[in-house]
């Protein structure tokens, strides 16, 4: 009895530690699948406009330029 009362706390503590980590892991988990495919617009957004910009760079005129 004594080495239950003794080590209570530490296991009560290690109990509430194991749920917190699961509320943030599921949290993390919704906050993931609910902006996924904001973030996944946002980068294809980004990757569009990238080749957009060396497109234009590509097609400048550079014939009248000297070295």
């Amino acid at each position: 009895m004594e080495a239950t009362e003794q080590y209570f706390p530490v296991v009560l503590l290690i109990m509430l530690y194991k749920v917190v980590l699961t509320f943030v892991d599921d949290i993390q988990r919704k906050a993931t699948e609910q902006y996924f495919p904001v973030v996944l617009f946002i980068m294809l957004h980004k990757v569009v406009l990238t080749f957009e910009s060396v497109d234009e760079t590509a097609k400048c005129d550079h014939s009248n330029e000297s070295y």
